[in-house]
């Protein structure tokens, strides 16, 4: 057997590895790292390994349920439909008031919109 010839000749193989020194000197400098990790993390948060269920401090408020969700949409219909066809202040503090729909359009028209591009006109 030892007299067969390789199929090519010019084929040459790597003489040298990496020496396991180093490999294992890596796998302990890792191992290393992942310990000092672990410890650093146990230190910082002592409590974090405790897997205790913790009891609510105040109980839970009971659920608020809807009982006529097609009369509070009514409601709110109307309200926004009285709101949007009134004066009234939005925020008495600052001066900002709110106007019918109807009047701000006019305004509009008449006015324009401050700092509004020409060419959107």
């Amino acid at each position: 057997m030892a007299d067969r010839v390789s199929p090519n000749e010019t084929t040459r193989f790597e003489t040298a590895d990496v020496p396991s020194r180093v490999v294992g000197l890596l796998a302990a400098l890792v191992a290393g790292v992942i310990a000092l990790s672990i410890v650093g993390l146990l230190l910082v948060f002592p409590g974090g390994t405790a897997d205790a269920p913790k009891a609510l401090k105040d109980r839970m408020p009971e659920p608020r349920l809807q009982p006529d969700p097609l009369g509070d949409m009514r409601d709110y219909r109307a309200r926004a439909a009285r709101e949007s066809a009134s004066y009234g202040w939005i925020d008495r503090d600052r001066g900002i008031v709110r106007i019918p729909i109807e009047e701000a359009t006019r305004r509009v028209l008449e006015r324009g919109i401050p700092d509004w591009p020409e060419t959107a006109r």
